[in-house]
Formats: structure tokens, sequence, C-alpha cells
């Protein structure tokens, strides 16, 4: 079944995500369109394969132009800011929404300084040119210059179906841990300076000075995202140091796999674990962060965080996006 917009016809999205079809990256938007698609709406996905090359960019929007022309879409949906949103931009003039998911508007301290400002520049300009903007969290919309009056806040969204409550031993018994050793659960990925790995290891340092079998897992982004729910429902904490993040999904997926979470306040983390049982929140400080990993693994009990997860399940996320879809098609702001 396909569903309609507000004046009865077909909604049509062409959803453009950064990166190639294969690999890991960007799944969570992936899922997202899989739910738009079971809620009845025709997704298109589009992969923008270079987001550097001037050269590779023009043969892009010419491949980009000819599935637009293909496929008439009601809106163009770009799953990321900076380059991937602005390529769309200036591409096409059809109805554009935006979700910005982090470092697309927080700063990189990884990058140069005049990357960083074209980074900046292209997501402000592309959120004043989009006709909504989806925002995962509200410091994120509040970091918007341009265009704040029609960006909402939503987080990416967090399949329980595959992010669910796991016996431990179960989990163990398929990646081959032991069930002594106490595990810190990590997520360094692609940008480990701003996840703040160094940080992690540091607390790590005290942690094993009073738990010296505590072992430490950093999940570097090349880890199968099948095995990742295994990972959380095999490990006793999960870490999270970040300097910036937007509304971090990995800790949305923790809590659905029950997990503890001991993290910096960073994003939105303090609403996502607020009532969460087992979880702390503490400053950037080493000794701190190890003092509060000691109390989690020491007791070793899981949280009751998939009970928390309400708005941020995938299917919920899904129906306010099509809510969101029907607004821009109607010519009204979204709610």
């Amino acid at each position: 079944m396909t569903v309609s917009s507000k004046q009865g016809l077909p909604i049509r999205v062409v959803s453009v995500i950064p990166g190639e079809e294969s690999g890991s990256s960007m799944v969570f938007c992936r899922r997202i369109n899989e739910v738009l698609e079971s809620l009845g709406v025709d997704v298109h996905p589009f992969y923008l394969r270079s987001r550097t090359s001037p050269g590779r960019i023009l043969a892009e929007r010419s491949r980009f132009r000819r599935l637009l022309a293909e496929v008439r879409p009601g809106i163009v949906h770009a799953q990321y800011g900076t380059m991937t949103s602005f390529f769309c931009v200036i591409s096409t003039r059809r109805p554009k929404v935006i979700t910005f998911r982090g470092s697309d508007l927080n700063p990189t301290p990884s990058l140069n300084p005049v990357s960083v400002l074209l980074k900046s520049w292209m997501s402000q300009l592309s959120a004043a040119s989009a006709h909504a903007s989806i925002c995962v969290s509200e410091e994120l919309k509040q970091r918007l210059v341009m265009g704040r009056d029609k960006a909402v806040v939503l987080p990416s969204g967090v399949d329980t179906r595959i992010f669910r409550p796991m016996p431990i031993r179960e989990a163990r018994r398929k990646i081959g841990w032991n069930d002594a050793d106490p595990v810190v659960l990590f997520y360094g990925g692609r940008h480990p300076k701003v996840k703040r790995l160094d940080l992690a290891q540091a607390a790590m340092e005290s942690v094993r000075r009073e738990l010296p079998q505590a072992r430490f897992e950093n999940m570097d982004g090349s880890l199968d995202p099948a095995l990742i729910p295994v990972y959380m429902a095999a490990s006793d904490c999960f870490l999270m140091t970040s300097d910036y993040e937007g509304s971090p999904t990995i800790v949305q997926e923790s809590k659905a796999c029950d997990l503890p979470v001991v993290s910096v306040p960073v994003g939105d983390v303090e609403d996502q674990l607020r009532g969460v049982r087992h979880c702390e929140i503490v400053q950037r400080d080493p000794a701190l962060i190890g003092a509060a990993l000691i109390r989690v693994l020491s007791r070793r009990e899981r949280s009751d965080g998939s009970s928390h997860i309400g708005d941020a399940s995938l299917d919920r996320v899904g129906a306010r996006t099509l809510e969101i879809y029907r607004s821009v098609l109607a010519g009204e702001s979204p709610r």
C-alpha cells in the first residue's frame, strides 16, 4: 500500500545518503528508509559516493539528476548536512528535507579551520534553503543560524527488533568471550579524536588498578553491524567520552539492550539516560570516569533502558518523518 499526501497524491522520496551502498556507514538511514517503505512511502535511495572531489561530484550530480527525472519525487531528503545537503541544494529545486545528525553542525577539532568553516557554511546555507530540517537533538537545533523556524527535533531512532535484551552468557558464547571478565564497550569509529578515545583509555587505566581483568572493546567502525547488538548484550557497560554529539544513536541502542551507560555530559545524553538504572553522567576527568566505571562493573547488573525508549523507537520516528513529509508537500511548516 502506498500512502498519500494531504492532496491525495502518492509520497515519493529520493533519500540522499553519504557514502557507498555497501558497508556499514549510515546504517541508521537505511533502517529509517525501510520503516518509511513499510508505511507506504515510495523511497528511492541515492548514495552520494564522493563529497570531496569536484570532478566526481559533478559526475554524481549528473547521475542524481537522471534519477530525479526518472522518479519525479515530491521530496528530496538529504540524510546529512555539509556537502550532502549542499549537493541537494545546488542540484534540484524540488522540496527538500535535511536531517542534521551532529558533526555536520557541531565543531570538528580534527579538521583544519578552513574545512570547519566550509562545513558549517554548507550546512547553514542548506538549512536556509530547505523546506524542513530535522535535528536529532535540541542542542543541535540551536546551532542553526538560518532556518531554525523550519526545524523539528527528532532522534535517529533505534530498531527495537534488532537492539533488545539478550542473556549475557548467550551473547558471550556467540562471540567467544569468557563469562568472568568485566567488559567496557566503546565506539571510536572513524573519528577517535572527537570520540575522545584517549580519555576513555586513560579512564581504563584507573579501572584496571582495581579491576585488572577488565577489558576495553573499541568498535572502530569495522565491526559487522549485525554483531553490534550482540556485543552490547555481551558487555557490562558502554562508555561515551565524546567532545561533541547530537543525539547519539549508540546510546539509544545501548539502552534498548539494557546495557548500562557511563557518559560525559554531551549532546542529549543526559536526557536519554534520565531515570535509567545503573547509568552515570560524570565530568570529563579520567579519575571520575574510572570511578563510575568501577561502580557499574562491580555491580554487573543490567539497566532498565529498554523500558525508556519511548519516542526514540524506529517505528515512531518513521511515523513522525511521514508527518513531516506530508506537511512539506502541503506547503505547511513542520510541527
